[in-house]
């Protein structure tokens, strides 16, 4: 990974939109964020924007303005290796594997309120009776406790004089006792993600996931007509889309364009922009837009066919790209993050990102990571809110020194720039630069980003 390329960015400024697609303008307020095309963009230059707040949509990457913004938008990441699987995520895996492997499509849970008394606890005639009820069985468990416990020590005495039988001293039993209950601890192990994609030859469903590049032609073309389709039945019924407006170039637009450049990281690994397609039986089913980048995989998107949503499949996606970034991690050096783009306290249907174990959030002043249930009493004040305490400094802008200028199809130091363009406009294309130099930070700058200036 020693290739660096160059980046071409072109500023737009700040803008503000009425059409916030988190609260529908319940906040009362707009949804305002900064912009900037990206031409080329090295996975360097986007792991440091990132982490500076920035995200991609296609090639226009945008950054809320976040004191402003009626939905401020918080930078999520997961170290996977602190990531553990909660209740409800073992719930949807075990769902998508027995739908997989034994053909058995989950039950579409009740909704709240309907059929209450089948799923609460039962009617309660007589209070008192069940109070006498509890107290007998209490009673009736604490002796089957005690018996079980007594029959136990005498099965392990028993063992112990058999053990002694065949000459073995004190410590060799001990030994004995001490490897059966680490095969015992290790056969109890809980499942990780990867053994619920583990699936027999006899699956009742064929399932794979296929990784192609966004930019590849002769890989993608073949499948884009199909995931268009699926793009545009997810966009109509989950996000109630025009069906008129999702063309062709706009799917592209969105979705297939990149501005992240290929380059290898190591000898089973590349870095760029992708599409994981998952299938079942030679259908598509779901798609992840995701960016493989110098220190972490990125999630951009997800849609799915809403004829599969029994099967949780936006949860299924983000705990096999845990899963992937865990593969990637065992050769690549220092890659350990997902990125699960933007967590929105305030908007209740993106709150599931604060549910996968070892996430931390940026704070939006600083650019520090914090637990993320450390800072999640502040969101619940605010919904913006700083999380680094007071004397930690602001992150360091982009120096000028560092940021180079593209005009006249020349790369230039900006004061070279200056002199070229001397006109009345100085002062007001300065503010412009040194605000872009603040957004996007020191790092950035410094893995040869370069400014587009017409």
């Amino acid at each position: 990974m020693d290739e660096i390329d160059f980046s071409i960015v072109e500023y737009f400024g700040s803008s503000d939109s009425s059409d916030c697609g988190y609260c529908r303008g319940q906040n009362n307020g707009l949804r305002m964020t900064h912009g900037m095309w990206a031409h080329t963009m090295s996975i360097q230059v986007y792991q440091a924007l990132i982490d500076n707040g920035w995200r991609r949509s296609g090639k226009y990457c945008y950054k809320p303005v976040m004191k402003q913004t009626c939905c401020p938008q918080y930078t999520i990441k997961c170290d996977v290796q602190a990531n553990r699987l909660s209740k409800s995520q073992k719930n949807s895996l075990k769902r998508f594997f027995n739908f997989i492997e034994h053909g058995e499509k989950p039950k579409a849970s009740a909704k709240v309120g309907e059929n209450s008394a089948s799923v609460s606890s039962p009617v309660v005639q007589n209070p008192k009776k069940l109070k006498e009820t509890v107290r007998d069985s209490t009673k009736h468990d604490g002796k089957s406790k005690s018996k079980a416990t007594k029959k136990r020590y005498q099965r392990y005495q028993r063992r112990v004089e058999k053990l002694r039988l065949k000459s073995m001293t004190d410590a060799d039993i001990e030994e004995h006792f001490k490897k059966k209950r680490e095969a015992k601890l290790t056969k109890q192990k809980p499942k990780q993600i990867q053994d619920y994609f583990n699936f027999t030859d006899a699956a009742k469903n064929k399932f794979a996931v296929k990784l192609i590049k966004s930019a590849d032609a002769s890989c993608f073309e073949p499948h884009k007509q199909t995931e268009f389709e699926v793009y545009r039945q997810y966009q109509t019924t989950i996000h109630k889309d025009k069906k008129k407006e999702l063309t062709m170039k706009q799917f592209e637009r969105f979705l297939v364009h990149s501005p992240l450049s290929y380059v290898s990281l190591g000898p089973l690994h590349e870095g760029g922009s992708f599409h994981q397609q998952y299938w079942v039986n030679d259908q598509l089913i779901a798609v992840g837009v995701i960016d493989i980048l110098e220190l972490c995989l990125s999630s951009v998107y997800l849609f799915n066919d809403p004829q599969y949503s029994f099967l949780s499949l936006g949860r299924i996606s983000a705990l096999y790209e845990i899963m992937f970034t865990r593969q990637i991690q065992e050769s690549v050096d220092n890659f350990k993050y997902y990125y699960m783009g933007y967590y929105i306290h305030s908007c209740p249907k993106m709150r599931y990102k604060g549910d996968f174990a070892g996430s931390f959030l940026s704070c939006p002043e600083t650019y520090t990571w914090h637990p993320i249930e450390d800072v999640k009493p502040l969101l619940d004040e605010s919904k913006y809110a700083r999380f680094a305490s007071k004397d930690v400094s602001p992150s360091p802008p982009a120096s000028l020194r560092d940021l180079l200028i593209l005009y006249q199809q020349s790369a230039m130091p900006y004061f070279r720039y200056r002199e070229l363009r001397a006109t009345k406009n100085n002062k007001e294309e300065d503010k412009e630069i040194l605000e872009l130099c603040q957004l996007i930070g020191q790092k950035a700058a410094a893995c040869k980003l370069i400014l587009y200036r017409a």
